[in-house]
């Protein structure tokens, strides 16, 4: 049977990962007292946009571009870690 994760995580990633996910929802919970919506499916995600994505870190975008690319990080978890990255590299 394949597994369809692909990266084996190990239990310390897992616990991680919920801890995360924990936050995530609290934070929708105080900000606007909902529960986040799902991920969604990796697969439908458009390919990342690097230099929008470092735009947008560091505040060089237009606002059409900055809605475009925070609308993408509440929908896909690739899209979220790498502006995360790309503000730790500012």
């Amino acid at each position: 049977m394949e597994n369809d994760d692909p990266q084996p995580r190990s239990i310390e990633a897992a616990h991680r990962q919920e801890q995360s996910e924990a936050r995530r929802e609290q934070t929708w919970l105080e900000l606007f007292g909902v529960k986040p919506p799902p991920w969604e499916d990796e697969a439908e995600a458009p390919p990342l946009d690097q230099e929008g994505i470092k735009r947008f870190a560091r505040n060089e975008c237009s606002k059409e571009e900055f809605h475009r690319i925070f609308a993408l990080t509440m929908r896909f978890r690739s899209w979220i870690r790498a502006v995360n990255e790309a503000l730790q590299d500012k």
